[in-house]
């Protein structure tokens, strides 16, 4: 029952809602106002679970008295801007224009005022975008409290309410001479009459001639007003307000202004004189509405097209194309655009500018200079505020195995012990034998590289002064370290250009990370093993060698190998210094094998895997092993191998390829003799 109830009473609603024109009678909207009033709450949670919100579907019935007055037959109906709607004879959207409308999986509806971002390359109006998205009607407040200034007309309502020994309530509205007809009193006028003086008008005659009697007096509905929209209004023509509209009400009623209107310059004419000018930027930019003044009946809002603009693009917080009014320089126009964003950097700016012969032109200015805020501006130029670069200057970088890599502000007296203290500023795995500077040299900034010794560094025993842009690394204890530094190879390989050799060493053989390191200041073979993380095991210390390459002479390049005791370098008794492309070979100790395993099982007394060393026999091993049980055949005994495996399965192939071939041969034989 109750969903039956709910059914009917939205489908009387809405519908009646739908089909009401601006000329709906009366009586329907009576009935429509009746089913609103006796709506229960809950029909009002049922219709809310259907999907449907009541008190919205009722708010937006006309009211009775706006229908005596024929008051909707005169609202004008303005479809938002940037649509493509159509709308019938009744300024309802029309069904097909929306459902005819085939959207497609990347399609996306234009709202309206859309415009391209900056990011696209281009910068909007500023401003237009306010009339963006207006409802397709516009119903002026009837519910804001009356002024103490608001001048009465005809049509307005006074709500009369009489206390004391006659308690009466009149709602007299005033007629086109201006005058309110009173029972008992007469007619009272007061056309002309500020709101204020005519509630005091009206009370003093009460007072007089109705002893007894207190009256309050309150305005009830006002008057409409006819109003005109000119010039470059998106809707331009007459308007139907009501009478407490200011001119930005009338605005929106007509839609807005083309972008090819003024919004610094609209004009309110009355009597064919220009009472007051309209500057919306006072509006969006300080919220000033001391121009935006109340309309009278037969007012004129004119819309002159738009003056001289400019654009400003980049460090800005509103990048857009402005309107020039009053304003002359380069300082002013920030001022319009909110002042510069946190990555300004107004001290390398430029002005793209169109000069007499039709050609572009460029101005560089100094914004952080008097001289280049006092630049004049010129229609149609675009400013742009170029941005805070992203490279650092003045300090030092701490990267690698740090607990906290980061950047650390230069000052003159900064050394190497300033930024690192101590063994807690490093992760745990952190290789405390050696670290790195990268040092970008002034101007060209072409990098060198010196090392360090990071636990003499902690022990305050070394120290090193410390330039801007210097990069300290330190390394975890893995071959990361390999990776980390690929990209400073990279950059002192690239920045040779003066034919000589690049300042590159390598390392291979028994260390612990063997690859391609940069060369540092006065590095030795130790200094290089322990960037390469340090021997690995086994390492023979009674030699090692390093090749190479020298280009000197022009017409031939030479290799050379030296020789050198590893044991003598580690010690610190001899340092050889290398040179760029040097290559350092270290050596496992003769013999070394990590492990040499061999497994016995079956009929021995002792089986299982056991070691042994170079030329040590099978029957050596098995003897360590208890020899054989009783039980052992050993004529039956099998030997393998992993070689020897992968060898027999080489032969093996090499078998059936052979067979395969000899069959294909013997085929080939058998058909040719059948033909013969």
């Amino acid at each position: 029952m109750k969903h039956n109830i709910l059914t009917i009473l939205l489908f009387s609603i809405i519908s009646g809602l739908l089909s009401q024109s601006v000329f709906a009678a009366k009586d329907q909207a009576e009935l429509l106002k009746a089913q609103c009033d006796n709506i229960t709450p809950q029909q009002r949670q049922m219709a809310k679970m259907a999907g449907y919100n009541l008190d919205e579907i009722c708010s937006s019935i006309p009211d009775m008295n706006d229908l005596k007055n024929g008051k909707d037959a005169s609202r004008q109906n303005v479809v938002p801007r940037g649509t493509q709607y159509q709308t019938d004879d009744r300024g309802v959207i029309e069904r097909d224009s929306v459902e005819g409308i085939m959207l497609q999986g990347s399609d996306k509806i234009k709202m309206p005022g859309s415009f391209k971002t900056a990011s696209s390359g281009k910068i909007k109006k500023y401003g237009y975008d306010l009339f963006a998205g207006l409802p397709t009607t516009f119903a002026p407040a009837d519910d804001i409290p009356v002024p103490a200034s608001y001048v009465v007309g005809p049509g307005d309502v006074f709500q009369i309410q009489l206390l004391g020994k006659e308690n009466q309530q009149h709602n007299l509205t005033v007629n086109r001479d201006g005058s309110i007809h009173f029972p008992e009193l007469g007619p009272i006028g007061l056309s002309g009459l500020s709101f204020v003086d005519a509630k005091k008008l009206i009370e003093e005659k009460i007072a007089e001639q109705m002893i007894g009697v207190r009256a309050v007096i309150s305005m009830g509905e006002l008057r409409s007003i006819r109003i005109f929209v000119l010039g470059e209004a998106f809707k331009p023509g007459s308007y139907t307000v009501s009478s407490l509209s200011t001119m930005t009400n009338a605005l929106f009623v007509s839609g807005g202004v083309k972008e090819i209107g003024s919004l610094r310059k609209i004009q309110l004419k009355r009597n064919g004189k220009v009472v007051t000018t309209l500057d919306l930027y006072d509006l969006l930019q300080k919220g000033d509405t001391r121009k935006d003044v109340r309309l009278l009946p037969g007012d004129v809002i004119y819309i002159p097209p738009v003056g001289a603009t400019v654009g400003i693009d980049g460090e800005v917080k509103r990048p857009a194309i402005y309107e020039l009014k009053n304003e002359k320089n380069l300082s002013q126009l920030i001022d319009l655009a909110g002042g510069y964003s946190p990555e300004a950097f107004p001290n390398v700016s430029h002005i793209t500018r169109k000069n007499k012969n039709g050609f572009t032109t460029v101005i560089d200015v100094d914004l952080s200079q008097k001289s280049g805020k006092n630049t004049s501006l010129k229609n149609g130029d675009m400013v742009e505020v170029s941005t805070v670069l992203e490279d650092f200057e003045d300090v030092v970088h701490l990267k690698g195995n740090f607990h906290r890599p980061r950047a650390v502000k230069w000052h003159n007296q900064l050394k190497l012990t300033d930024v690192i203290h101590s063994i807690q500023d490093f992760q745990q795995n952190t290789d405390l034998n050696t670290g790195l500077i990268i040092r970008r040299e002034m101007p060209l900034r072409k990098i060198s590289v010196k090392h360090f010794n990071l636990q003499q560094v902690i022990e305050k025993k070394f120290d090193l002064p410390l330039q801007p842009l210097d990069e300290i690394m330190v390394f975890a204890n893995d071959n990361t370290r390999l990776s980390d530094l690929a990209l400073v190879n990279l950059e002192l390989k690239t920045q040779t250009t003066d034919g000589s050799l690049s300042k590159i060493v390598d390392i291979t053989g028994n260390v612990r990370y063997p690859g391609t390191y940069p060369l540092s200041d006065a590095m030795d073979v130790k200094t290089l093993i322990a960037l390469a993380g340090g021997l690995a095991e086994a390492t023979f210390l009674g030699n090692a060698e390093i090749t190479r390459r020298d280009v000197a002479n022009n017409d031939l390049a030479t290799v050379e190998h030296f020789n050198i005791n590893l044991s003598e370098e580690l010690s610190g008794n001899t340092r050889f210094r290398l040179s760029a492309k040097d290559k350092l070979a270290v050596f496992v100790t003769p013999e070394y094998r990590e492990q040499l395993t061999i497994v016995l099982s079956g009929e021995v007394r002792f089986p299982g895997k056991y070691e042994f060393r170079r030329g040590e026999t099978l029957t050596q091993v098995i003897d360590r092993a208890g020899g054989f049980t009783p039980m052992a055949h050993v004529k039956a005994a099998v030997f393998s191998r992993d070689d020897l495996k992968q060898q027999e399965r080489k032969q093996l192939k090499a078998l059936q390829e052979q067979m395969r071939e000899d069959i294909a041969a013997s085929q080939l034989e058998n058909t040719e003799a059948g033909k013969g």
